[in-house]
């Protein structure tokens, strides 16, 4: 067991951190991880507290909170998700068309 350390559950932009105490409790929140201009930060969403690792039903929480992790990150990128646009290749756009969106500079591959 680490003492006095942080350590990383999941995958994706939300997240389990646990903070391990020298009393060998977890603490564990749901954090999400984002870039600042050069800076990465975190933001806490929820927080749950200290946990006995000891605990029988320690991994069980473990779980039930990874899958609130993965909800959460689901409902973000509902909403902030990133968009797929797709081109014909061989059209092109009218100039004065109705209805025409203009996105600025693009980069295809």
């Amino acid at each position: 067991m680490i003492s006095g350390g942080v350590g990383y559950l999941g995958g994706g932009f939300v997240f389990l951190r646990k903070s391990y105490q020298p009393d060998r409790r977890v603490y564990i929140s749901i954090v999400r991880s984002y870039k600042d201009g050069k800076m990465t930060r975190s933001k806490t969403y929820e927080s749950h507290g200290y946990f006995d690792p000891a605990n029988p039903g320690y991994e069980g929480e473990l779980a039930r909170l990874q899958k609130r992790a993965d909800e959460l990150e689901e409902e973000w990128q509902k909403e902030h998700g990133s968009m797929v646009m797709e081109f014909a290749r061989d059209k092109k756009i009218d100039i004065k068309a109705a209805g025409r969106k203009s996105v600025g500079g693009m980069i295809c591959f």
